[in-house]
């Protein structure tokens, strides 16, 4: 983890799976949300194979979560 924001401790959220995949382009906040409201109220996710937690604040303050982490999986041996 290279950092999270919000509360570290674990919720039992009622969640519904879902993924995007975003890059190269502006931001939208609409998409985000999205994966808020599948995240009912639990932990959001940001995978990334470069940069850095500047999504945490960006995604948190766009709804209601428990928390924001970012996990970046830079190397063969953190993709494993």
């Amino acid at each position: 983890s290279i950092g999270l924001i919000g509360d570290p401790n674990d919720v039992s959220a009622r969640t519904v799976g879902a993924t995007i995949i975003v890059g190269g382009g502006q931001d939208v906040d609409e998409v985000y949300q999205w994966m808020i409201e599948k995240a009912g109220g639990g932990d959001f996710v940001v995978l990334r194979a470069s940069g850095t937690d500047a999504y945490n604040s960006y995604i948190y303050e766009l709804g209601s979560i428990n928390s924001v982490e970012t996990l970046l999986i830079d190397s063969r041996t953190l993709a494993n």
